[in-house]
């Protein structure tokens, strides 16, 4: 859902870890696997409650129930790395 949070916490050598995921949006995206709608994430990391900002991350991925990945892009002070879905399982 557009606009919820989600938090998984994250066993981290005793370190209290939380993913902080926001559904920013939902979108249509096209990558080399096809062409899909997609939710729009925005994962954050907190460990011992205090964010971690190493980088600047936004996922992409399906909305059909199975949330398969489809596409991930990474921001860092030098530059950014975006990956995205060849294929995807027959389900």
């Amino acid at each position: 859902e557009v606009g919820k949070t989600y938090d998984v916490p994250i066993a981290d050598n005793g370190n209290n870890v939380i993913l902080k995921t926001t559904v920013l949006r939902r979108e249509k995206i096209r990558v080399k696997a096809g062409r899909f709608d997609a939710y729009v994430l925005k994962p954050v990391f907190l460990v011992n409650g205090k964010k971690k900002k190493k980088w600047d991350i936004e996922v992409w991925v399906t909305t059909d129930g199975n949330n398969h990945l489809l596409k991930a892009k990474a921001g860092f002070f030098w530059g950014a790395i975006t990956a995205q879905a060849i294929s995807l399982p027959k389900i």
